[in-house]
């Protein structure tokens, strides 16, 4: 069971980690906005 535990553990931190990265670019393209306005 507790190997069941650890795959699910790792999927979550996996997308977690997707999810920073889409919110790093999405955070500097409006940075980018920002500085043009």
């Amino acid at each position: 069971a507790s190997a069941a535990v650890d795959e699910e553990i790792k999927a979550l931190v996996d997308t977690d980690k997707v999810l920073d990265t889409e919110l790093n670019s999405f955070r500097s393209l409006y940075e980018d906005l920002k500085k043009k306005f």
